[in-house]
């Protein structure tokens, strides 16, 4: 008598259910990634009642830029946002990919947004195994940002007390 088809090799249905999975996971993973590096829509900016000014600071050594919007009525001791981009992004593309959302809202609360472009686009954000040149190169962002912070201060009189981050992804 012989036995059930299935039951011949059931090593072999397992492995091709392993075999599976992993190329599901693969699929999903990679598919991930692309979805990660697809670029935000297109906003148009929209009509604000401030400026943009593209600054660059020395910071131990090294030449480091930044975005800043400052509404046309910012009061005296106004709070400072520092908005972190991604790695592999800018200042302008975390602007642009938020669509503009944190300078409307500076408009309407009356506060200085900054955009920091991290150094080689990306943060020493401390992990031990990140391969971003700020990380591998220990560049001091802390040191940058509090830069940021004390320039906005001298030249919009803003607080330097009162900041605040948001960031995505390596700038989180």
């Amino acid at each position: 008598m012989t036995k059930p088809r299935s039951s011949r090799r059931p090593w072999l249905r397992r492995a091709l259910l392993a075999v599976a999975s992993v190329l599901v996971a693969g699929v999903a993973l990679i598919g991930g990634a692309y979805l990660y590096l697809v670029p935000a829509p297109s906003v148009a900016e929209p009509a604000l009642s401030g400026s943009l000014g593209h600054e660059a600071l020395q910071v131990d050594g090294m030449s480091r830029t930044y975005l800043s919007y400052v509404p046309a009525d910012v009061p005296d001791d106004a709070p400072v946002l520092v908005v972190l981009h991604g790695s592999f992004q800018s200042g302008e593309t975390i602007r642009t990919a938020t669509g503009f959302e944190f300078d409307q809202l500076a408009d309407a609360r009356g506060f200085v947004v900054v955009y920091p472009d991290g150094y080689g686009q990306g943060w020493n954000d401390c992990r031990e195994l990140a391969a971003t040149p700020a990380r591998q190169e220990n560049v001091s962002d802390v040191r940058f940002i509090n830069d940021i912070v004390a320039e906005m201060s001298d030249r919009y009189g803003t607080s330097a007390d009162r900041y605040f981050a948001v960031g995505y992804s390596n700038g989180g």
